[in-house]
């Protein structure tokens, strides 16, 4: 799943300097990761003619990066958002769910390509971005994925190519620039906004209500330590912990209107919901916590940051009968869904 990186408002034309034009055209269909009222689909934009703003030196590739390796290897647009969606969604979520998920994909893919082509980051190896679902979004190749589908890699290879083909070049845009289609795999029945998260208001991250994420099967979650281990990784955020009483290690929490937590009082000293988070290895900032039966238990709810469009609740909207336009348009209001016309064949 994306990862919470905000970047700075690109003009689609600003983006399109830096993507050439494109002269050529894991198991049982899970991710290699994780009810609702019928909207008003994004305006589609048909007047965006970009053709003045595209170089044909190259063809319009993405290059990745794959850290444990080092190597940089090019893709076209095509097999990279092939790849990037068999990652980063079930292959056998519906497709409208999937045709979502891949304008999110592609929508990032080419911020984070225009946002690397402006200002150069020297540890990407002129890569545009990672398979490193810690940093940027998951990619896969196809052999790798189709390995991971086994029996039902025929299917699954044709059902995901009939969906790249149908949004291919499909971007949400806020303003004539690219939005920051930020996604996670399941939210905590109501998704999070990006002031909370991020310290930065975005006007189409609000929170919205994603109720089907509570009928997913990783929406809840457990962690326990012993109050040992617990004091260790507290430690990692510069909290120390000390004394027999332990429930008195715990305040009581601030939390958001979605409720994810803001901040948690340990030991006298307030950290962060995603401070908490990361130490403690959990799915997501939306937890409880307490000392019980002689550790220390979170109950976790959803999967992910929480902004953006919930993957589980893209599948529930589909299977509801929405269309991915109508997904795109409740998970972020107001932006519109723009074919970049000169990328097209």
């Amino acid at each position: 799943m994306i990862r919470s990186r905000l970047f700075a408002p690109l003009t689609l034309a600003a983006v399109l300097l830096c993507a050439p034009a494109l002269a050529i055209s894991p198991a049982a269909g899970g991710s290699v990761q994780a009810s609702a009222a019928q909207k008003k689909p994004p305006t589609v934009s048909t007047g965006v003619d970009v053709t003045d703003h595209l170089t044909a030196v190259e063809q319009g590739v993405f290059r990745v990066l794959d850290p444990d390796s080092g190597t940089v290897t090019e893709y076209d647009e095509r097999e990279y958002l092939f790849g990037a969606l068999g990652a980063e969604m079930p292959a056998s979520y519906p497709e409208e769910a999937l045709k979502a998920q891949a304008v999110c994909a592609y929508t990032i893919a080419c911020l984070r390509r225009a946002a690397q082509r402006a200002d150069p980051d020297p540890d990407l190896k002129g890569a545009d971005l990672t398979c490193d679902s810690s940093i940027d979004q998951a990619f896969r190749d196809r052999q790798t994925l189709c390995a991971a589908w086994g029996e039902d890699a025929q299917f699954y290879e044709a059902k995901l190519d009939g969906v790249v083909d149908a949004v291919l070049y499909e971007v949400l845009t806020y303003d004539g620039a690219l939005a920051n289609t930020v996604y996670h795999a399941i939210s905590c029945g109501r998704t999070e906004t990006a002031l909370n998260l991020w310290g930065t208001e975005v006007a189409y991250l609000t929170a919205k209500d994603s109720v089907g994420d509570l009928t997913a099967s990783g929406y809840l979650s457990e962690v326990s330590y012993t109050p040992a281990q617990f004091a260790a990784r507290a430690k990692t955020l510069g909290v120390t912990l000390s004394g027999k009483e332990y429930a008195k290690w715990l305040g009581q929490p601030t939390l958001s209107d979605s409720g994810t937590v803001l901040t948690y009082p340990l030991g006298g000293k307030a950290v962060s919901g995603k401070q908490m988070r990361s130490a403690f290895s959990l799915r997501s900032a939306v937890f409880d916590l307490k000392y019980t039966d002689g550790a220390f238990v979170f109950s976790v709810r959803g999967y992910g940051h929480g902004a953006g469009m919930s993957q589980y609740g893209a599948k529930c909207m589909a299977e509801d009968g929405a269309d991915y336009t109508e997904i795109l348009d409740y998970y972020y209001n107001g932006c519109t869904l723009t074919t970049l016309h000169a990328l097209a064949p």
